[in-house]
């Protein structure tokens, strides 16, 4: 299925007035038995993962069957966003449920001083002392725990600058090599920990393609899955949450971790490889048994790593009361961009309790709504003194209301967008006149970008407006010739900008 036909699929209920009337449904989450305890939550947060990675979204053939099974006894929404369409703000969405630009560490407002037009790419920390979902359910009496990639601040830059000190071809099994490794395990953990959680581990500072050191540059799901499954073993009568956040899918490209030693981890040279997982060696030899092309084999190896977690559920008799959650932080043709194929990414709910399972969803959500979502879940009062932009989906998800949102908004860089069901505006602004192109996209950003340019014609209007029903792929500007449509939309992102204060975007909020 082209990606065009996946839009087409997804956006076919817009057009008319009977969008899935009841696109999510649940079951009442008490149970004639009198009360139980409140409910676990794993969040699977994953990492340029695309809607052509899962199975269930059929755009390819693809042997992901426990991110299916996700799907089949849970929601899949197929109008899920992110705000920003790079890791580091996405992450921050997800965690506490407000915009980016709204991120009080002082590293973000030192270089967004009021008065300055804001700028959203690499550059929100979660300061550690924020009430963020993590924080909160720690306080409401949780067992909090995370492991995987951060990249949310001062972990990932304070803790990979040691790689110049090796050369780029060292054994993975070097003695002072590892002694490194362990040490910024064991610093990256306290720095984790100190953002409300009870347990950190198997902790990636930053992406595996970022080191120098080559025999670094390798996926290694088992050890993540093997931490997660710890902490559920350690937890197992107490109510958590757990945070599992992966390096997959992105670069570099997982397939290639296929061949790689299970033993290397940036917790250095494992003793023995992590067994809670199908080995990987063996991996494209089931998936061409199964039917499918070996060149999915690493949508597998992920979804391997979601069904060790779904086993451990099921063994310690604990899957009904929990809630899983799998979201990708974006998606990656049009990375670092407000387009679709960048700020759009799967989503799968499923809480066996209390929500109906095998529901598809077609209305607008977006990550801000996974914090909120989860807090209303556990029956957890948001935190009182930081602004959620974020809506609970479980009024969508008991029949009570149809939609949440009516349009969604979005901001990276110099643009900022918003949609709704139907129609995407973008808005592109300076604070200083671009002298060429090269100062028009967007700073540490610009790399990400040259392919985006490629497949959007209109890349550097300054008013862009889409029909994503007729126009999908988003190439036709249709700003000068629906002048109301325009201006609506328009409207709607100044309401929005205006409460981000003294931040001026152009005349749109000045």
């Amino acid at each position: 299925m082209t990606r065009r036909k996946f839009m087409e699929t997804g956006l076919a209920g817009v057009a008319s007035a009977s969008v899935v009337a009841a696109a999510c449904k649940s079951k009442p989450a008490a149970a004639p038995g009198g009360p139980r305890r409140r409910p676990n939550v794993v969040f699977i947060l994953t990492d340029d993962q695309d809607f052509n990675t899962i199975g269930c979204y059929g755009e390819r053939p693809l042997y992901t069957p426990h991110q299916d099974r996700l799907a089949a006894e849970g929601v899949r929404f197929n109008r899920s966003y992110t705000t920003t369409a790079v890791c580091t703000p996405s992450r921050y969405g997800c965690l506490t449920g407000q915009f980016p630009s709204r991120c009080p560490h002082p590293r973000f407002r030192n270089g967004n001083p009021d008065g300055a037009q804001t700028y959203v790419g690499f550059n929100t920390p979660l300061p550690p002392e924020l009430m963020s979902l993590p924080r909160t359910l720690k306080e409401a009496g949780y067992k909090t725990g995370m492991v995987g990639k951060w990249h949310l601040g001062t972990v990932h830059r304070d803790g990979a600058g040691f790689e110049g000190s090796f050369a780029r071809d060292i054994d993975p099994r070097d003695a002072d090599l590892n002694k490194t490794l362990e040490r910024h395990q064991e610093k990256g953990t306290e720095l984790i920990r100190a953002c409300g959680f009870d347990y950190s581990s198997r902790i990636y500072w930053n992406n595996p393609g970022a080191y120098r050191i080559d025999a670094l540059k390798t996926h290694n799901m088992e050890w993540l899955a093997e931490g997660a499954l710890s902490f559920m073993d350690a937890n197992k009568n107490d109510p958590f949450f757990l945070l599992v956040s992966t390096t997959l899918h992105h670069v570099p490209h997982p397939q290639g971790s296929l061949r790689d030693d299970a033993r290397i981890s940036m917790g250095g040279y494992l003793d023995r490889a992590p067994d809670c997982m199908p080995p990987r060696g063996e991996i494209i030899g089931r998936v061409k048994a199964e039917g499918f092309g070996p060149g999915t084999a690493y949508c597998t190896y992920l979804d391997d790593g979601v069904g060790a977690i779904l086993r451990k559920l099921d063994e310690l008799g604990v899957a009904d009361d929990t809630v899983v959650v799998q979201f990708s932080d974006h998606q990656t043709p049009d990375k670092a961009s407000l387009y679709e194929p960048g700020v759009r990414a799967p989503m799968l709910l499923r809480y066996p309790r209390g929500v109906e399972a095998g529901q598809v969803c077609d209305r607008l959500v977006q990550n801000l709504d996974i914090a909120p979502t989860i807090l209303d879940i556990c029956g957890v009062e948001p935190p009182g003194d930081v602004r959620i932009d974020g809506k609970s989906l479980l009024p969508m998800l008991d029949g009570s209301r149809d939609a949440i949102h009516e349009a969604l908004f979005f901001e990276i860089g110099k643009t900022r967008a918003v949609c709704t069901e139907r129609h995407k505006y973008l808005a592109v602004r300076y604070p200083t006149p671009p002298q060429n192109n090269d100062e028009r996209f967007h700073g540490p950003l610009k790399f990400l970008q040259a392919n985006v340019q490629l497949r959007h014609p209109r890349y550097y209007d300054t008013d862009q407006l889409y029909d994503l029903v007729d126009d999908p792929d988003e190439t036709t500007n249709l700003a000068a010739v629906e002048p109301e449509r325009l201006r609506e939309l328009q409207d709607r992102m100044g309401a929005w900008l205006a409460t981000f204060g003294d931040h001026p975007f152009g005349e749109l909020h000045g």
